[in-house]
Parts: structure tokens; C-alpha cells; sequence
């Protein structure tokens, strides 16, 4: 459900405009603010989707709520209620951000239409947003299984020098250092018991990243083809 909230110091008038706002979307939550201060706090205490917000307000402008709303890290579609003689005032809110401005008397139509408009323009928003997340964390999945498999490779049979280089700007290490192996004893580990190992070689590779700390920079891997060994550097 979104919260939509709607800014004006004329009673009459916003009270109209939330009216036709929740007849348009009756299952959206539609707030009421007096001025762009009373707004800001709104916004500061309840997640706002859209705002529908007057120019010309005592305490705060439209324009100045806009430039401080700037500042959230949550966004919001706001849309400008206008007056002809202030439509230059609209034109200046649409530089600073905001979606886009309805000039009044504001019409039901009128009304349905920028919503639509409005929720349209959040989903899409939503939508690149979850692509752009789950894009990250597959090119971070790739890049972690390309670095593993690069310093297996690295202390198992060796790997060219432009290899090498790689790997050392990658993790800031020095061309020379020092190389500590350690091992977990045990033969046979059954299946049973693989989790219990894999947080053993977690707290041995932590306890050593920690060692290794005061000498300068360090990477610490387990090599796949080394069972039951932890290989920092």
C-alpha cells in the first residue's frame, strides 16, 4: 500500500484534493500537511511514495521542501500543484526533481491519470533497481569464484607472472612475504560433520588474517585441492 501525502495551507483545498485522491485509490493511505515544514516531518517519520504539494506556502515553500527533500535517502515522487500566473514556479520545481505538476483546478481525471503515471515510473524504478542488485551479487559470485580458483591455482601449481601481478595489485600484496600453511588434522571426516569443518576453517583463517594484520596486507583462501588446508599470504 503506498502512503501518498498531500501539501497545502488551504483547508478547503487539500482536504478536497485528499478526498479525490483516495476516491481514485482507495486502498492508498493519504496523509494531510499544512505547509512544507509540517511535510518534511511527515515524511522524516513515515515511508512517503508521492507527494502532491502547493508552490506558494507560509513557514516552507514548495520549492525549498523539494531542495531539502533532495537530501532523503528515500525517494518520492512529488508533484506540483500550480496556478497559472505560478507556472513558472512549476518549471523551476521540475528542475530541482520533481515528477511533474498538475495546474489548477485540478480535475479527477486528471488526477487518476498522474498517478498511474506515477506508480508506473516506481515499479519501473523498483524493478531496475532489484535487476541492478541481483546483477551485482552474480558478477560478485563470479569474481569470488575467479579469485579462488586463481590462488589455488597460484600455491598448487603455479601460475604465470601476469597471473601473479594480477594478484598481487588485486589484494595490495608485495612482490616478496611470507607464507603460512596450516592444516586440520583428522582423516575420514564424514559427510556428517563437513559444516563443522568448513566454520573450523573459517576461525582458522580469521584467527590467522588477524596474525598476519600487523605485517601489512594479506589474503587468506582455503585451496580446494588441498583438503583440510588454509593458505594465508
Amino acid at each position: 500500500m503506498q502512503n501518498i501525502l498531500v501539501v497545502d495551507d488551504e483547508a478547503i483545498q487539500r482536504r478536497v484534493l485528499a478526498k479525490m485522491i483516495r476516491e481514485a485509490r482507495p486502498n492508498c493511505h493519504v496523509l494531510e500537511a499544512k505547509n512544507g515544514q509540517d511535510a518534511l516531518e511527515v515524511i522524516r517519520t513515515k515511508p512517503i511514495d508521492i507527494v502532491f504539494t502547493d508552490i506558494k506556502m507560509p513557514v516552507l515553500d514548495g520549492l525549498e521542501m523539494i531542495e531539502r527533500m533532495n537530501a532523503s535517502a528515500h525517494p518520492v515522487k512529488v508533484i506540483i500543484l500550480s496556478g497559472y500566473r505560478y507556472f513558472e514556479y512549476a518549471q523551476k520545481a521540475i528542475q530541482l526533481g520533481a515528477f511533474d505538476y498538475l495546474v489548477k483546478p485540478i480535475k479527477e481525471e486528471s488526477i487518476s491519470d498522474i498517478l498511474d503515471k506515477a506508480e508506473g515510473s516506481i515499479t519501473r524504478e523498483k524493478t531496475n533497481q532489484l535487476e541492478q542488485e541481483q546483477m551485482k551479487q552474480q558478477l560478485d559470485q563470479t569474481l569470488s569464484v575467479y579469485w579462488d580458483q586463481l590462488l589455488n591455482d597460484w600455491v598448487t601449481a603455479g601460475v604465470p607472472e601476469a597471473k601473479g601481478a594480477e594478484i598481487r595489485r588485486h589484494f595490495s600484496l608485495e612482490a616478496q612475504g611470507l607464507v603460512a600453511a596450516a592444516k586440520i588434522e583428522g582423516d575420514g571426516i564424514p559427510a556428517a560433520s563437513w559444516e563443522s569443518e568448513s566454520c573450523m576453517k573459517s576461525a582458522l583463517l580469521d584467527r590467522m588474517e588477524t596474525a598476519a594484520a600487523s605485517m601489512g596486507s594479506s589474503v587468506s583462501f582455503s585451496p580446494e585441492r588441498i583438503r583440510g588446508c588454509c593458505l594465508p599470504s
